[in-house]
């Protein structure tokens, strides 16, 4: 089955948290993929919403220019940066699970 669901590291983790579903362990982290099992909820009764996080902006970069085989060249135009974190968050009833999407290095 193939949908557009969130889901990190199924093989391990999902499947880990549906085994321990099914025998009522509590100490585990995770959610179980309901949305694969028979007779579990449908996509639809997800809703997926997507979220960026930015880091405060920080100065002092020095970016060398990749043109320069000595590295001794700087962008002057390069010296402030920040780290965006995409997510998206999950929720189906009162329940949300937050899923970690990309990361990137914002030079400015």
């Amino acid at each position: 089955m193939h949908h557009a669901l969130p889901k990190g590291a199924v093989l391990l983790l999902d499947r880990d948290e549906v085994v321990a579903n099914e025998v009522g362990a509590e100490e585990v982290h995770g959610r179980v993929l309901e949305e694969s099992l028979q007779g579990g909820p449908a996509v639809g009764d997800y809703a997926v919403a997507d979220k960026t996080h930015r880091s405060s902006t920080r100065s002092g970069l020095r970016v060398k220019l990749p043109t320069d085989l000595d590295g001794q060249a700087l962008d002057p135009n390069l010296t402030r940066y920040s780290v965006e974190l995409k997510t998206k968050i999950l929720t189906r009833g009162g329940a949300s699970y937050t899923y970690f999407d990309q990361a990137r290095a914002v030079r400015e």
